[in-house]
């Protein structure tokens, strides 16, 4: 398995740096930390386009780019599963607005 690389700068103390197993994780802390991004939903259906790329739409990485976001967010469990729970709910609204009038 391919290890990805997030260096995180920590201002006048230097630069933490994380060697992760996922990209989408690597992806999640940038989105969070780099460009304000506050839901998972945002980070793998525009930012990343897992959604839209991977066989379930990113269901499976919604735990654990949460979790990666959640860290980088200060957030506590409760909020991270509430992230969890909302992305799959989020796809089938989103496929439900692009389904054609009958």
């Amino acid at each position: 398995m391919a290890q990805f690389v997030a260096a995180i700068d920590q201002g006048t103390t230097g630069t933490t740096v994380l060697v992760l197993d996922d990209q989408a994780e690597v992806e999640a802390l940038y989105a969070a930390e780099g460009e304000g991004a506050l839901h998972v939903d945002d980070v793998l259906t525009r930012r990343t386009r897992i959604s839209n790329e991977s066989y379930d739409r990113g269901v499976s990485t919604a735990e654990p780019v949460a979790r990666r976001m959640g860290e980088a967010l200060g957030r506590d469990e409760a909020r991270v599963q509430r992230e969890v729970t909302h992305y799959p709910a989020a796809g089938r609204r989103r496929a439900r607005l692009s389904e054609p009038a009958r």
